[in-house]
């Protein structure tokens, strides 16, 4: 990974790699990966652990993440290199306000790339680590769902440099069961968070055992340098988590190990999948992503209580009252009046949708954390008020003007049927005894034709983003965390209805995961679960195949809204079913579900709209 760009050059890496595999064969590889804060002495641990020479030094002395192969000469071994991964600080302070994201996406790519990752900390505290570790782990239950190619089972150790105390593994045992604890929990919450029934423990997503995968030992130096000398002690305590690791546990034992081949294969879709999902990466820990997501929730609650007033009333009150306008003045002077009362009426409901958030946040077991949200959160709403307001105008303006000319029409029909006929005795008089030529009778028509049109001062409307980029931006705006599951090229079979066009060979076996409360009762039948999920799903697709005729059958404009309505339907249906309140089964939807139905009915929705205009 180049440190400066914080990206992985993947055509560079790719073709040194296979370069390395034409010279030396496609050998298989252990990778040993290093994760720490700065300067806290990663790479003074590797190069003394196996004789190599990655730069050292104070401040941000490696930047982005270097590997180099060392030769396992062992026969018992059954890889022929170890894949040694040397990796920048957490934490630098030159990163700025960057350091979170850059940090995260950092952690989370090399222990994806490491077998085993050696978390190295300096000292014995352990909580800048903890947050990293906690959004790791949350990358990966994402990375896994998106992409059933990433089959990431890790492991990891830890290495607490600077601890001279010969009982510090007896004295900080209290120490490391919280820390494994708080992981627990936070695994457990991050889980729940994307409906993963079944996972509760950290080393769950990463194999650790704060009993026999802890050590501690004192510092490289007696003393400070350069005058300070070497502590013989170091190497002593660097050999013995050597063996550790190669010799005297089942850390680096695996059933199989990747090849360069496999290795090319699995930087590719480590690198892609988080670049492709970054939503985790911005938050400081799994805290605060379940602050976050239920802060968004609410605030997309009350966001479509505001768009669904000014659609109903624009549908309904404003249009009552243009239509009883008995002249032209009449309904400028309404129209003027509708903008005004709706734009009067949208600053109260933001006002309270602002004090609904603050009632919120003030509940909220998370106030501490949601507080750094709550101004631009409000922010939004003020801003929505403009959009609302602007959007509002529009489409009363349209109403009016579809008023006056269905009058203009009607006055103006009779003595254009009058014209029409007199225009076409001329015309017939004027070329009798011709054989008349089609172009120029359309010539003719088409020049009469637009000036009446003209007369009647028919704008079209101009449509800025067609139907089905509107839907595509408002999924991405609605739903942040799906991103990365929503298929880039969905199928755009035209159906005549939603209700049966999804079956069960289309559910896959991350699309639910299975209650381990009921697990002990009797495993659910996959193939039963597929066909359970066709039948709930279907009643959500009856919902909106309801709606959709009700839209067909009222004549009605496009309106993002109305498509916002429908995706409601959807998350709340999936949201009942995982809630479990009100049914018995035995298993819950994962966001591969949730995303691959909204894409579905987005497909479909957008065609809809597209043949009713």
């Amino acid at each position: 990974m180049d440190g400066d760009t914080a990206n992985v050059p993947l055509l560079w890496v790719k073709a040194v790699l296979k370069t390395l595999r034409e010279s030396i064969g496609d050998k298989k590889l252990l990778a040993l990966s290093v994760l720490g804060i700065q300067s806290s002495g990663k790479s003074t641990l590797l190069n003394a652990m196996f004789g190599l020479q990655f730069a050292v030094g104070t401040g941000r002395c490696t930047r982005g993440v270097f590997m180099q192969l060392v030769p396992v000469l062992d026969n018992t071994k059954t890889y022929d290199y170890v894949l040694v991964i040397d990796t920048e600080g957490l934490r630098a302070p030159e990163l700025a306000h960057e350091k979170r994201s850059h940090d995260n996406e950092l952690a989370t790519f090399v222990v994806g790339l490491g077998d085993v990752t050696i978390v190295n900390v300096k000292g014995d505290n352990t909580a800048e680590v903890e947050d990293v570790l906690q959004i790791v782990v949350h990358a990966f239950l994402r990375l896994k769902l998106a992409n059933d190619r990433l089959k990431l089972k890790q492991k990891c150790v830890f290495v607490h440099q600077n601890v001279s105390a010969p009982d510090a593994n007896d004295k900080l045992t209290q120490q490391r069961t919280r820390f494994v604890s708080s992981l627990d929990k936070m695994t457990e919450e991050a889980a729940r968070e994307l409906n993963i029934a079944d996972i509760n423990a950290f080393r769950q997503v990463i194999d650790f055992d704060s009993e026999t995968n802890v050590w501690y030992f004192s510092d490289l130096w007696y003393g400070d340098p350069p005058m300070a000398p070497v502590n013989p002690g170091y190497s002593t305590c660097v050999n013995i988590v050597k063996d550790a690791l190669f010799f005297g546990s089942s850390l680096t034992q695996r059933g199989t190990y990747l090849t360069i081949t496999d290795t090319i294969s699995r930087i590719e879709d480590l690198w892609n999948g988080i670049l492709k999902d970054d939503f985790v990466f911005s938050f400081r820990n799994s805290l605060e992503v379940k602050a976050y997501n239920s802060m968004d929730q609410q605030c997309q609650s009350l966001t479509w209580t505001l768009e669904k007033y000014v659609l109903e009333f624009v549908r309904s009150e404003a249009k009552s009252m243009l239509v009883s306008c008995l002249n032209d003045h009449e309904l400028e002077n309404a129209f003027l009046k509708i903008v005004t009362q709706v734009a009067t009426e949208l600053e109260k409901q933001v006002k309270s949708s602002c004090n609904e958030l603050d009632s919120f946040v003030e509940r909220s077991t998370l106030k501490d954390v949601m507080m750094q949200w709550t101004e631009s959160k409000k922010n939004s709403f003020l801003l929505l008020e403009k959009n609302l307001v602007l959007k509002a105008k529009y489409n009363i303006s349209n109403i009016k003007e579809e008023i006056k000319i269905q009058r203009l029409k009607s006055r103006e029909k009779t003595n254009h049927e009058m014209k029409i006929n007199e225009l076409a005795r001329n015309l017939a008089i004027e070329m009798k005894g011709t054989i008349p030529e089609r172009d120029k009778l359309e010539r003719t028509f088409n020049h009469f034709w637009s000036s009446w049109i003209d007369q009647l001062g028919i704008k079209d409307d101009i449509e800025f983003l067609s139907i089905a980029d509107q839907i595509k931006f408002l999924l991405f705006n609605k739903f942040p965390s799906l991103t990365a599951f929503f298929n880039a090229d969905p199928s755009c079979e035209h159906l005549r209805k939603l209700e049966g066009s999804i079956s069960s060979h289309q559910i896959l076996t991350e699309h639910f995961s299975r209650l381990t409360s009921w697990v002990v009762f009797g495993r659910e039948n996959s193939d039963k679960c597929r066909n359970q999920t066709v039948d709930i799903i279907n009643q959500t697709f009856r919902k909106i195949d309801s709606r959709l005729l009700e839209f067909d059958s009222q004549d009605i404009r496009f309106d993002i809204s109305y498509v916002t309505e429908i995706m409601n339907i959807i998350v709340n249906d999936i949201d009942d079913h995982n809630d479990h309140t009100r049914n018995t089964y035995k298993f819950n939807f994962l966001p591969p579900f949730r995303a691959m139905i909204v894409n579905h009915v987005a497909v479909h929705v957008s065609i809809f709209f597209y043949e009713i205009k």
